[in-house]
């Protein structure tokens, strides 16, 4: 019977379920929020100035994008209130997209 019982455990535990990259999900973290000075947009993405640290946003939420077009220069150096989220991708890059802009 235990020996049954080996045979049962190692073949059943052989098994492994793959998973193709396409299934993979991104993980979303929580929304954070940080005041920062708009500096204008790049191939990058859109760049804000906090605390002279440069914080690069790599998307932004098309809602947001009609309300504030920041491919244009109109709001370089307005001091904003960013709201944004953080997610990692297959590589393991960091994709910060902007999720609510107010103006201060």
């Amino acid at each position: 019977m235990l020996c049954s019982f080996l045979m049962l455990f190692f073949t059943l535990s052989s098994f492994t379920t793959e998973v193709t990259s396409d299934e993979l999900s991104f993980v979303i973290q929580d929304s954070e929020e940080v005041n920062a000075i708009y500096k204008g947009s790049s191939d990058d993405g859109y760049n804000f100035e906090a605390e002279s640290t440069t914080m690069v946003f790599q998307q932004i939420d098309e809602p947001v994008l009609s309300v504030f077009d920041l491919h244009s220069e109109t709001f370089v150096g307005v001091n904003f209130k960013v709201t944004y989220t953080t997610k990692m991708d297959d590589n393991g890059n960091e994709i910060k997209t902007i999720t609510n802009l107010e103006k201060l």
